[in-house]
């Protein structure tokens, strides 16, 4: 959604290609190509990734061509996480792929975007090629193998926010950090000279409870599926991220419905049933919460200093 909304318009430069709108469609077009149905997935998923990845790679080729991420319109940071990273002793670390580093200047978005999708179980990981005159700051490696960054941060808020903390966006020192966010934030004092305005959006939520008599005898086989639910659930982010806010001068909206039900939420669920589900969850949550969204409409609207733009 970031990449989309920030990709270039080939014949207006300064505009973006895509609308909102557009995106939407993406989800509810191609989302039975990404997730393709079949009765051998869950077995599948036992043994490797649930899903090939052809159809997503074909998908964000579609919409993404041959854009760089230099190219985008705005600053972006897309979460990932390596496996293989030259520069940590255990070769695992997270990654935030950006619009003004030097990775930038050879990575796709197609690519970032596949490597962000590249969620534990359901697709393998992705391989960004490096080439060879930037191998150096890799130790020699030609490569970069990374996997969805929702392992560490399925709600970026706190990071995004830690990064415009940190220093105006000075994305190069956070990402060589192994820090956590609380730590980065006591770089410096909060002195940025303008007020903050963060947007967070969720995908929805479901309070899935484990009972103690389930999970007492689960091994590697019962705590994997639960595992990746908890990696990629984190509701405490939110209050943890409004904390961090200054108030009463910023602005935090937390956009997240919570009355999905469990196979609604289902990540690969793109039945066209399902799709027209989650509308209605959200067209239902709009309503309800139509005040916050007609403050938050306004405050986008108002002009902004230059260098905040």
């Amino acid at each position: 959604m970031a990449l989309g909304l920030t990709k270039p318009d080939p014949k207006h430069p300064d505009q973006p290609l895509y609308k909102a709108t557009k995106l939407v469609e993406l989800y509810e077009n191609e989302g039975g190509r990404i997730f393709p149905a079949s009765p051998l997935n869950r077995i599948r998923q036992i043994f490797g990734p649930k899903y090939r990845p052809e159809g997503l790679e074909q998908v964000l080729t579609n919409y993404f061509g041959n854009t760089l991420l230099s190219d985008a319109l705005t600053n972006v940071v897309i979460p990932t996480y390596a496996l293989d990273d030259p520069d940590t002793a255990k070769g695992r670390k997270h990654i935030f792929l950006t619009n003004d580093d030097e990775l930038s200047s050879f990575i796709y978005m197609r690519e970032a975007a596949r490597a962000a999708s590249a969620a534990p179980t359901y697709f393998p990981p992705f391989r960004i090629p490096v080439p060879s005159e930037l191998s150096a700051t890799l130790l020699g490696k030609n490569y970069l193998t990374l996997i969805d960054g929702g392992v560490f941060a399925n709600n970026p808020a706190p990071y995004a926010l830690s990064i415009v903390k940190a220093g105006d966006l000075d994305v190069d020192w956070y990402r060589n950090q192994s820090k956590g966010f609380y730590e980065v934030l006591g770089r410096r004092p909060y002195d940025l000279e303008h007020l903050l305005l963060l947007l967070s959006l969720g995908t929805g939520q479901v309070p899935r409870a484990v009972p103690f008599e389930r999970a007492w005898n689960w091994g590697l086989m019962g705590w994997s599926r639960a595992l990746v639910d908890i990696a990629f659930s984190d509701p405490g982010v939110e209050s943890e991220t409004q904390d961090l806010m200054q108030p009463p001068g910023d602005y935090y909206f937390r956009l997240q419905p919570k009355t999905l039900v469990a196979s609604t939420a289902e990540l690969d669920n793109a039945s066209k049933d399902n799709i027209q589900t989650l509308m209605r969850v959200t067209n239902d949550y709009m309503d309800l919460h139509h005040t916050d969204f007609d403050k938050l409409v306004t405050l986008l609207e108002r002009e902004r200093p230059q260098e905040c733009q």
